[in-house]
């Protein structure tokens, strides 16, 4: 599906990047398991501080399915070795993104994705 076999064999998997994830949510990303080998810098909850990234919208997950899902068979993210940090950047009910006041300066990476 997302053709990271040609990135993988060339030896491109992830390795040493920090990719900063930052969407409405992350739901069960803690339990499902082709995220079992993640690397986890860390989480952050901007619309609810000190909450849980994992607890409601499940369109972040999808989003990090893509690139770091690793079950070899079943699905291989473009990035599986790269380090994630996960940010949960709006509240899925109000939709009022607040994506524009996060910045590189609060989380170092080499790679932001937005919803």
């Amino acid at each position: 599906m997302l053709n990271g076999v040609k990135l993988h064999e060339a030896g491109f998997q992830g390795e040493g990047m920090r990719v900063a994830v930052i969407d409405a949510g992350f739901q069960n990303v803690d339990r499902i398991s082709v995220f079992d080998s993640l690397k986890l810098i860390g989480t952050h909850n901007v619309v609810y501080p000190g909450q849980s990234v994992y607890n409601a919208d499940d369109h972040g997950t999808k989003v990090l399915s893509c690139l770091a899902a690793d079950m070899p068979g079943i699905m291989v993210g473009t990035a599986p070795k790269a380090s994630y940090l996960l940010i949960k950047s709006e509240d899925s009910d109000s939709e009022y993104p607040i994506e524009e006041v996060l910045s590189e300066e609060t989380q170092p990476a080499e790679v932001l994705t937005e919803e």
